[in-house]
């Protein structure tokens, strides 16, 4: 009975991951040409992201674990206008094909013509995808671990495990130094790492020779926040949320800065449950399995950084 219980179990996991759904389309112009490495968002109804990724060299662009639900999604890129594909609803389970959406030619006016520097919300190099954090709405009331699961190429499973496009082992860098934490201890780290403090988040999917070799799964590097101001600032802050259990955390951020060196640091203290709930119903080989899995997490934690950069 164990033999076939097993077998089971896992068919009813794989059921389970398969209920969330994958939106794919492409962008094009107006004459057809592809719109490559634009920025394709999906949002709740309410504005909220849900999930940042980009378009390929074909134009070509796939949002994948989405839950059921009504969405909206934006595209942007340089030199086009934004364009915005309204009420999008998602069923549990689809594979939603948008087709092929068309993008069209900014035009501008010379007269009237105002040149602006904003950062994209994600950015294509060369060795990095990067997303963008500082400025935007993410950075209000949310955290690094939340911040992940935007992120493109990024996917936080239920357990909190985290892979870049699709392979796991990845390792997490703060300001390009190695965080030496994982399971739940990074998991704390990460829900207790204000959005606030982020400025951006490198996905390095191809590490080079600069980082260590057990990187080949890839490497997301958060670089935080500097302040750039003159003199002594700090902050406070905290956040409370509220669903089938609570969590929250308070933070405290101090800084000063000269000309010859700027130091740094942060206080922080995060409490809650986590709570997860879920309900397996599967036939095979006449056995019927009715099964449901609860699962609780207590979880509280403090965190310091402290630093000093010099100029020389």
């Amino acid at each position: 009975m164990r033999l076939l219980i097993l077998p089971v179990l896992l068919g009813c996991l794989l059921q389970a991951n398969a209920q969330n759904s994958t939106i794919t389309g492409s962008l094009a112009d107006d004459s057809g040409k592809p719109v490559e490495f634009a920025n394709v968002v999906l949002y709740t109804p309410d504005s909220t992201i849900v999930k940042v990724e980009t378009t390929d060299e074909t134009g070509a662009f796939s949002i994948a674990n989405v839950k059921a639900g009504n969405y909206f999604l934006e595209t942007t890129c340089i030199s086009y206008e934004n364009f915005v594909l309204p009420n999008l609803e998602v069923i549990s389970g689809q594979d939603l094909d948008l087709g092929q959406l068309k993008m069209s030619v900014a035009a501008v006016e010379l007269e009237t013509a105002v040149v602006s520097a904003t950062r994209a919300l994600v950015e294509i190099k060369p060795d990095r995808t990067v997303f963008n954090v500082q400025g935007t709405i993410n950075s209000a009331g949310d955290n690094g671990l939340s911040l992940l699961r935007k992120a493109p190429g990024v996917l936080v499973d239920n357990n909190n495990n985290i892979s870049v496009l699709s392979r796991s082992g990845v390792l997490i860098y703060v300001d390009g130094k190695r965080l030496p934490l994982s399971g739940d201890n990074l998991t704390n780290y990460l829900e207790n790492l204000p959005a606030e403090q982020i400025d951006r988040i490198d996905i390095i999917s191809n590490p080079g020779a600069r980082y260590e070799a057990e990187g080949n799964a890839g490497i997301i590097d958060i670089r935080l926040k500097k302040d750039i101001n003159l003199g002594a600032n700090g902050s406070i802050s905290t956040t409370y949320s509220q669903g089938q259990r609570a969590r929250g955390n308070v933070n405290a951020t101090a800084n000063y800065r000269n000309k010859s060196l700027n130091s740094f640091g942060s206080l922080g203290y995060n409490e809650g449950v986590s709570y997860n709930e879920m309900y397996f119903l599967s036939f095979q080989n006449g056995l019927e399995l009715d099964e449901i899995v609860l699962q609780e997490r207590d979880h509280n934690g403090i965190d310091f950084r402290i630093g000093t950069d010099f100029f020389l």
